[in-house]
């Protein structure tokens, strides 16, 4: 099986967290967080649940979740690395006129 959390789909790590009855919402990061919490040695990496089959079948609307909570992300990361890029911009007249900032 996949022996990096980061290697788990989206879909793979909601099937994780309902077997440990664990909220399934949120970002891949947050939901390897949760699973990181409730079981920080990883033992939720070593079963086999493939081997049982799925837990719960994905219907469309959890698919329509998981891909708006990833557009989300991505949007909001969009969002701080302009934020970003507008302070430096604001740094760098700073230190054009000769003052220095922070």
């Amino acid at each position: 099986m996949n022996q990096f959390p980061v290697n788990y789909t989206t879909i793979q790590l909601k099937e994780k967290l309902r077997e440990l009855n664990l909220a399934t919402t949120g970002n891949k990061a947050e939901l390897l967080k949760r699973l990181h919490e409730a079981d920080p040695n990883g033992g939720w990496m070593e079963e086999n649940s493939e081997a049982q089959g799925p837990s719960e079948v994905i219907t469309q609307d959890d698919q329509n979740e998981i891909e708006a909570n990833e557009m989300l992300t991505m949007y909001e990361r969009e969002i701080e690395i302009f934020r970003r890029e507008e302070e430096v911009d604001i740094l760098h007249r700073f230190q054009a006129m000769g003052l220095r900032g922070g």
